[in-house]
């Protein structure tokens, strides 16, 4: 049973992060859900939480190619505290419709 938590969280992130890096976007209730899994299973003790946000760094990098401290600096977790998901889109580019000149 602790594994089926363990493993469907991974999958829901991998699947949060992909999605990411392709450019979609992730609904807030699944990212939602997937932080009430995570604190759920530290709650019950199948998966403490200092070791799930290694295993998310992990599987961040891996994914983007570049680690959360990376883009989000080293203090990270100050303002994402357990259990929140830093899942963010890629800034889209923004090109100016008309010359600062005017």
């Amino acid at each position: 049973m602790k594994d089926e938590l363990k493993e469907e969280i991974i999958s829901r992130w991998i699947e949060m992060f992909s999605s990411l890096k392709r450019g979609d976007d992730v609904s807030l209730g699944r990212r939602l859900r997937t932080e009430g899994l995570m604190e759920a299973a530290s709650i019950t003790g199948s998966w403490d939480k200092e070791d799930q946000y290694r295993e998310l760094q992990l599987i961040y990098e891996e994914i983007f190619g570049v680690g959360i401290e990376k883009l989000l600096g080293e203090d990270w977790r100050i303002l994402h505290h357990f259990p929140e998901i830093p899942a963010y889109t890629e800034r889209a580019p923004v090109f100016p419709s008309t010359p600062d000149d005017t």
